[in-house]
């Protein structure tokens, strides 16, 4: 099946997009996650989204993650 990765600007509108193949929507998810970078991704089929994927910033594990890391910083 054929997909497409939209890249999610600041102001929520799309400012990029990558077509993927991918046989359903669970290896499509999978396969836009290496775009995500600095900006959250969408990935839909035709008309219907599929999904968001949160970029690594706005991720609240990898913000947590990265706090405990700055903390851990500070004290060496």
């Amino acid at each position: 099946m054929d997909y497409r990765v939209y890249i999610i600007g600041r102001d929520e509108r799309f400012i990029g997009v990558r077509e993927i193949a991918a046989p359903d929507d669970k290896a499509a998810l999978r396969k836009a996650k290496r775009y995500v970078g600095e900006r959250d991704v969408e990935v839909w089929q035709r008309e219907r989204r599929v999904g968001r994927i949160a970029s690594a910033d706005q991720n609240p594990v990898v913000r947590l993650a990265l706090r405990r890391l700055a903390q851990k910083l500070e004290k060496t």
